[in-house]
């Protein structure tokens, strides 16, 4: 990211939180000791925002997990309209927090076909960018390879190859 970036959550910068994340075995203490901060780029303050969706931001931005709409269009090789579109038609998503939208890199890993992450997407509706964030980055037992019975989260599922479990998963996610 670019700029200056400060985070205040009630006398604590996002390093502490993270450290104490770490250290107390979990985002939740972090979230519910959290509850809002605000995020200064370039030195210029912007509202209150959701914390555990700007935790997520801004951690999976500076991990390279997240990528800025500018950085994910040039690598995706389409306009600011293509993204818009395909955003409208529920086949990519984003998280925003703060003024910042960023993308999941993992939507252009060279190991997936973007058309089956749109699919997915696709099938998982209305539900806010950082549920289906989740929906793709955490571990299900229905994703379980048969032959380990190794649990898979739904992006290492379709890069095995099992797309179709993938959107089963993905509609059940949604109805939920």
């Amino acid at each position: 990211m670019r700029g200056l970036i400060a985070c205040w959550a009630t006398r604590y910068s996002i390093k502490s939180c993270c450290t104490s994340a770490a250290n107390d075995g979990g985002w939740g203490a972090v979230i519910h000791a959290c509850s809002t901060f605000q995020l200064a780029v370039n030195d210029s303050k912007l509202d209150s925002v959701n914390a555990p969706e700007m935790m997520i931001v801004v951690t999976q931005l500076s991990a390279g997990e997240f990528l800025d709409s500018a950085e994910f269009r040039k690598r995706a090789g389409i306009t600011r309209q293509a993204l818009r579109k395909a955003v409208a038609s529920r086949r990519m998503f984003y998280l925003e927090a703060g003024g910042i939208r960023a993308n999941p890199a993992f939507c252009l890993a060279d190991s997936l076909e973007r058309s089956q992450v749109e699919t997915g997407t696709k099938l998982l509706g209305d539900l806010s960018g950082g549920s289906k964030w989740l929906f793709f980055t955490t571990v299900k037992g229905s994703l379980a390879k048969p032959d380990s019975g190794r649990a898979r989260t739904p992006v290492q599922a379709l890069v095995d190859g099992d797309f179709e479990k993938v959107k089963r998963t993905a509609t059940g996610y949604a109805e939920r």
